[in-house]
């Protein structure tokens, strides 16, 4: 069990991570859906050259 201690504790601070880095995403896509503003952004059109 003493040898295995060190995989698990990597294990626990690599989930908590990973937790930590998707509750910043979704606080993040939160924030952007009730506060964005809309931007008018204008597309360039495209032209085929033969």
């Amino acid at each position: 069990m003493k040898a295995t201690y060190p995989y698990y504790v990597v294990r626990v601070l690599g989930g908590v991570l990973y937790l930590g880095g998707m509750l910043i995403m979704l606080w993040n896509v939160l924030m952007t859906a009730f506060k964005g503003q809309v931007q008018a952004v204008p597309i360039p059109t495209v032209v085929a050259h033969a």
